[in-house]
């Protein structure tokens, strides 16, 4: 297992050493999707002149559209596992001569991503906190972020499976790019 915190330990470094890629990754993707969804819930609790619709207020309804980008990213990671890529290019075989797991290798890889999302909503957590608004309304406590952390974790699994179970038709066909457009998520 050292190998495994080994390649993840590699590859946040590398996520890490891209910052400009980093840091605009995290504003022009999730802040913008946040600002449209503020206006856009802002507009409709005005109009309708409420402060709950189907049981959420409007801090709540914020709350939801901030985490739920966060949540994908963290979930879905960014699409591919590269296996395809690397069966293309024989760089897998190169892979396959190393004295550990394949799949735990790009597992780890994957996985890293995993945490650097996890890292950017903490982030984005404190700053929503000290911009919009505390968070007194949620009943947030310890086991409700380690079941959070650990859904997330084996969502991540789930993805990482149904990306790998379809790059591999790499193996015999040219091109697997139509299918992983077709992946549900």
């Amino acid at each position: 297992m050292r190998w495994f915190f080994h390649v993840l330990s590699i590859e946040l470094r590398k996520t890490i050493s891209y910052r400009l890629d980093f840091w605009l990754n995290l504003i022009g993707s999730v802040l913008s999707q946040f600002a449209v969804s503020y206006f856009l819930w802002k507009s409709i609790f005005e109009y309708n002149n409420v402060a709950e619709i189907r049981g959420y207020t409007f801090p709540a309804m914020i709350f939801y559209f901030f985490t739920a980008p966060f949540i994908e990213k963290a979930t879905l990671g960014d699409g591919e596992t590269g296996l395809s890529r690397e069966i293309y290019d024989g760089g897998l075989s190169k892979l396959l001569l190393y004295p550990i797991s394949t799949f735990g290798y790009k597992f780890a890889q994957s996985l890293a991503g995993t945490f650097i999302y996890i890292t950017q909503y903490l982030l984005g957590l404190l700053i929503y906190v000290l911009f919009i608004g505390s968070l007194e309304s949620f009943s947030i406590g310890a086991q409700s972020i380690f079941l959070f952390l650990l859904l997330i974790l084996l969502a991540r699994v789930i993805s990482f499976l149904l990306q790998v179970t379809l790059e591999s038709v790499a193996f015999w066909a040219d091109n697997v790019w139509s299918l992983m457009v077709m992946l549900p998520f």
